[in-house]
């Protein structure tokens, strides 16, 4: 009876099959083959053989899965032999009409709703494609969820907004046909997370369903097929790691938020890694307040060879030292003076084969470095460009997964990248050997590769209008918007340097003395003698937006080696090559003019301010926080008005300088950079299986919580006047002869042949610096080292803010508002 599906199979198939006989029969055996072939004429022959309505739904299932053995996405297949029941009337089998369209027995949830919208297009109607768009579930908002006193049990909830893409889950579950949950949220720890989430909420609607884990970092139909066929289970070690991170940050959260409401009023939270980011901040503030400009003059000569070409020159000695800084107009004009009576001519010519080697392939970090300085792009921007070009919208995804802290490509990546290479640029730019590459960075998870492109054939716009003779050269989709094909175009021109030969420059140096010895300079320049990687950054228009307005800021960022493309930007790079023409041409005791001599006033400046990419990058480098949380941090920073951003820098409001300070003050092991470096540690030990999150938390938790109890026990009048102790050093500098009384004289008050003493107030907006006679003297200056005259105003509205709860601080009421 069953000949015709015998005959469909192959003989290797079909004795897997056995146990019937006659008319009728039973479920016989169930057995894996993954040498099946004929599966499309298994479902030919359900659609148009005579079977009954309950053999065709029975075969169904297990059809669809010989049919995805004709795919690459299968990595086992499941046969079964079903009854095919007789009429009841006849004895004769049922007859059906042919079989409406495939049924999906898998579901798959992806977190992106656009990469669920792609990944159903690749996959067909086997599949049904749903995006969980994110977390579904997180602590119980409330104090005790996690509990120290019964082995730091979790009290989880799902989230309010995820209930209906909970539920939309749950019934696609009960679907008929569905024997299969593919859990494919993203390549991270947070990804792993939610995975584990939805199979913890979904536990009583996958009885019998087979549940699966798989993870790729490209959204391409290759990637989604490879990784369906190596599914794994959930990680325990990944998610023990996700719960010892979210237990310590919810346990710091609600252990220093409701001492900072009581004795901080205004200040919302401290977390984990935030506070840790918000002292660098602070901390740079300081830095520069403290900071003694120094003044310094300099003679700059323009000299001309024999043609008049002009060319600039250092001055390096004079009357036999080595030159010093200039203090004084007056000096540095006396100089000038005699550089402009001298007879000069060429002494010493010497050149040097200089070798330039590309930097690392992009990690999350140094992407959003280089995007902030070449393109202009703040870290969410870049983040949300990249998530664009990751998930790729119409199209296959651009780039590899954007969060990740290693630099590593695969090897069959890295060809691809020679290969366009060669395709594009020519062979003779081609690296000798296949560059890996391996990260730096301390405490790096290195779970997944580099941000790269995933087909480098993908060209972009301004490359590929001379390259549409290359054999397989693809354009990108028009569909993106300019930012977004700028952040391609850093990225495809940055990858394709990693794979291109370094680069040979001639650096030549010349130098000058005056005829009577006492004068001496130098004039450098240098040329590109083979560009080698420098090739792949030719003509790149960055159409930079954002521009912070600070040349001097702009040009350090030119030269920013580690994290942008490793040249200096094309203006700079021609005047050299400029020069270094000129230079080439003269000889030794060649006579030089000096056509003029000017004289610049400098003054050093204090250590800049943090841009968003440097705090990315500095926090990189100290092992602190990871690629998913790095925007978070400095979103939840600028929200609670804790920091403000001027231009492109990053600077500490009064808020947030005296919560840094207080946090230093009552929980300084737990803002130290090392310390939170090796909780990272542990956190990946954790990730390593070598340990579980009970163990972290059971070492974290006793002191934490000793110095909870200890700063509740401080009132709010002690925690202002420890405060104002601490920062008195800093906002109260002393000079030589000046005692800190004198220091803390309030000029209003001094002007009135009043005493009045400055120090630190606090408001709903911040602290500030407040005279001791209020009301009757209303002087007030922000947090920040006085002017000259002492007087001093807000530098910001966020500061001018703290001006308004002032009257309700006066010094009768600060014991009642601060009360411990």
């Amino acid at each position: 009876m069953l000949s015709w599906a015998a005959a469909a199979m192959s003989a290797s198939c079909r004795r897997h099959i056995g146990g019937f006989s006659g008319a009728s029969f039973t479920v016989s055996r169930i057995r894996t083959c993954t040498r099946f072939r004929t599966g499309e004429g298994m479902l030919r022959i359900l659609r148009h053989q005579q079977l009954s309505g309950h053999a065709s739904r029975a075969f169904k299932p297990y059809a669809l899965h010989f049919r995805r053995g004709l795919s690459a996405n299968a990595h086992s297949i499941t046969t079964v032999v079903a009854a095919q029941p007789e009429d009841k009337q006849t004895g004769e089998p049922d007859k059906v009409q042919p079989s409406a369209a495939a049924i999906a027995d898998t579901l798959l949830i992806v977190e992106s709703p656009v990469k669920a919208t792609k990944i159903q297009k690749y996959l067909g109607s086997n599949f049904k494609v749903l995006a969980s768009q994110g977390h579904i579930r997180d602590l119980v908002p409330k104090p005790g969820s996690v509990d120290p006193s019964a082995n730091f049990e979790m009290k989880w909830a799902v989230a309010k907004q995820a209930e209906p893409r909970l539920h939309a889950i749950k019934q696609a579950l009960q679907q008929a046909g569905i024997n299969r949950l593919v859990l494919a949220t993203d390549p991270d720890r947070e990804g792993e997370a939610i995975a584990w989430h939805l199979s913890q909420v979904l536990v009583d609607s996958i009885k019998g369903i087979a549940v699966e884990r798989v993870t790729f970092t490209e959204v391409t139909k290759k990637a989604v097929e490879e990784a369906l066929q190596n599914p794994r289970q959930i990680s325990d070690s990944l998610v023990e790691s996700y719960k010892a991170r979210r237990a310590l940050d919810f346990l710091v959260g609600f252990g220093i938020s409701p001492i900072l409401w009581s004795k901080m009023v205004g200040s919302k939270s401290a977390g984990r890694v935030q506070s840790v980011a918000l002292r660098l901040i602070a901390e740079r503030e300081a830095e520069r307040e403290a900071f003694k400009p120094d003044e310094w003059w300099t003679v700059d000569p323009l000299l001309t060879n024999a043609n008049g070409k002009p060319f600039r020159a250092q001055v390096t000695h004079v009357d036999g030292d080595k030159v010093q800084k200039l203090r004084s107009a007056a000096e540095a004009k006396a100089l000038a003076d005699r550089f402009a009576k001298a007879s000069l001519q060429v002494t010493s010519k010497q050149g040097i084969d200089v070798k330039r080697s590309p930097s690392l392939p992009f990690m999350t970090s140094s992407m959003l470095t280089a995007a902030a300085n070449q393109l202009g792009s703040n870290v969410a921007r870049t983040m949300a460009n990249a998530q664009v070009l990751f998930e790729g919208g119409e199209v296959d995804g651009l780039i590899s997964y954007m969060r990740t802290d290693s630099p590593t490509l695969d090897e069959t990546l890295a060809q691809k990248i020679s290969d366009t290479v060669a395709a594009v640029f020519g062979d003779e730019f081609v690296a000798d050997a296949l560059r890996l590459y391996k990260g730096k960075e301390k405490n790096a998870q290195e779970g997944h590769g580099a941000v790269a492109p995933v087909d480098p054939m993908v060209i972009p716009e301004a490359i590929f209008m001379h390259t549409e003779k290359v054999k397989g050269a693809i354009s990108i989709p028009k569909e993106l918007t300019k930012p977004q094909k700028k952040l391609y175009e850093m990225i495809w021109r940055h990858t394709l340097a990693s794979q291109m030969k370094i680069a040979h420059l001639n650096q030549l140096s010349v130098e000058f003395t005056s005829v009577d010895g006492s004068l001496k300079l130098r004039a450098s320049g240098s040329q590109v003698v083979f560009a080698g990687y420098l090739k792949a950054f030719e003509d790149f228009d960055t159409g930079k937006e954002g521009s912070s307005g600070d040349k001097e800021e702009e040009e350090e960022e030119d030269e920013e080696e580690g994290e942008g493309v490793r040249t200096q930007s094309s203006a700079r790079r021609q005047e050299q090559a400029r020069q270094a023409r000129l230079l080439s041409n003269l000889k030794e005791q060649d006579p030089v003019r000096v056509k003029e001599v000017a004289t610049s006033q400098h003054l050093s400046k204090g250590p800049p301010r943090y841009t968003e990419a440097q705090l990315v990058k500095t926090l990189q480098q100290l092992g602190i926080g990871r690629p998913s949380t790095y925007a978070p941090i400095i979103s939840v920073l600028q929200e609670r008005g804790y920091v403000v951003k001027e231009g492109r820098a990053l600077r500490a409001t009064s808020r947030g300088r005296v919560l840094s300070a207080f946090v230093q003050q009552h929980f300084a092991q737990y803002v130290d950079y090392d310390f939170t470096s090796d909780m990272e540690s542990q956190l990946d030990d954790v990730a390593g299986g070598k340990m579980g999150h009970a163990a972290v938390l059971g070492q974290f938790w006793p002191t934490f919580d000793a110095c909870i109890q200890a700063t509740k026990g401080v009132s709010g009048r002690d925690n202002v006047d420890n405060l104002d102790t601490s920062l008195a050093a800093h906002f109260f500098v002393l000079s030589d002869k000046q005692t800190e009384a004198e220091a803390r004289a309030c000029p209003v008050c001094a002007q009135r042949a009043q005493q009045g003493r400055l120090g630190l107030k606090l408001s709903k907006s911040g602290g500030f610096i407040g005279c001791s006679n209020y009301p009757d003297c209303s002087y007030v200056r922000p947090l920040e080292v006085p002017q000259e005259d002492g007087m001093s105003s807000f530098s910001s509205p966020k500061d001018q803010e703290a001006l308004e709860a002032f009257p309700a601080l006066s010094e009768g009421a600060c014991d009642s508002l601060y009360a411990g």
